[in-house]
């Protein structure tokens, strides 16, 4: 991938290109640039305007080349995992959840760090294509995707809509193709005219939470820990806590300063530390008995919370022993 710059646009207008001008979305896929361990890419009535589920992988601080599509990206599921990216803003921080929607304006470089494998709904439609779908000008385009792409959306009708695109393109039926063009056209409205209530929201406000009871932190805690092989989903671990699952990944950020599933992917690589310290057992088997992915998955992870591969650790940990 090319480096880029820290701020990746500027308030005139798109960013300067960095990558490939005719590009799409498909060319973080034929370069191997997405860390992904699934993608699966649909047409949408043109050739180039697609839509693509992907299952992310960890992504450890990657600048994206800039390309030629507006890019609508829908969490369809999600581990609620700390997310850092740069869209020419420089760096925010949220939570990723089911429903949130991030768009990367055309022609624009982008930074990502994420510690989750969420699944990814994109919708990316080359720059030529938006004013015949928004019925917008081009020059009124170029503000609007900057503001949209200011901070996550949530909108419960976008996530529907496209989710249904996705399923209708699924089918064989003729019509297919063109619902699914015209409904993206319907997408990229709803979320451009959100551009002021967007604009309006207070990340201040969002965020503040209050913190929880230590009683709650100490029997999520121990619910995870006793939990750690078979990774409990967020839904469960807030439901053993009394709390609904936003409130509480949100809450347990506030108190110990780490997500949820952070605290339980650090958790998992800590007792990765003492099979591989203690006893022989493969690494892909000490992968998926921790319940991760693949052993590539775990690699990675381990990588960035260690500093070290897994056998580098072990390598290193022996010897030392010695």
């Amino acid at each position: 991938m090319t480096a880029a710059p820290t701020s990746a646009s500027n308030a005139s207008g798109l960013a300067p290109l960095v990558g490939n001008p005719t590009a799409h979305f498909t060319h973080y896929l034929e370069n191997s640039s997405l860390p992904v361990s699934h993608a699966e890419v649909r047409q949408a009535g043109q050739n180039d305007v697609l839509v693509t589920l992907v299952s992310h992988l960890p992504s450890d601080g990657l600048w994206f080349d800039a390309i030629d599509d507006l890019i609508v990206s829908i969490v369809m599921k999600s581990d609620h995992s700390s997310v850092t990216r740069d869209v020419g803003f420089g760096k925010q921080q949220f939570i990723e959840r089911p429903g949130c929607i991030l768009i990367t304006p055309p022609r624009t470089p982008s930074y990502w760090d994420f510690h989750g494998n969420p699944n990814v709904l994109h919708l990316s439609v080359p720059s030529r294509h938006l004013p015949g779908l928004t019925g917008c000008d081009s020059d009124d385009l170029a503000a609007m995707y900057l503001e949209a792409a200011r901070r996550p959306i949530y909108d419960r009708l976008v996530s529907q809509l496209s989710s249904q695109i996705w399923a209708s393109m699924a089918g064989r039926e003729h019509h297919a193709p063109n619902f699914s063009y015209h409904a993206l056209g319907t997408v990229m409205s709803l979320l451009l005219a959100r551009k002021t209530r967007a604009a309006r929201q207070s990340p201040a406000a969002t965020n503040a939470v209050q913190p929880l009871a230590s009683w709650r932190v100490q029997r999520a805690l121990r619910y995870m820990s006793e939990s750690a092989t078979e990774r409990p989903l967020m839904r469960d671990v807030a439901e053993h806590v009394g709390l609904s699952t936003d409130h509480f990944v949100r809450a347990f950020a506030a108190t110990t300063g780490k997500t949820p599933f952070q605290w339980q992917s650090e958790a998992r690589i800590e007792e990765s530390k003492r099979l591989l310290a203690d006893t022989n057992v493969p690494i892909t088997e000490v992968a998926l008995y921790l319940g991760f992915a693949s052993s590539a998955h775990f690699a990675t992870r381990f990588k960035q919370i260690v500093g070290l591969t897994p056998s580098a650790w072990r390598s290193s940990f022996v010897a030392t022993r010695k």
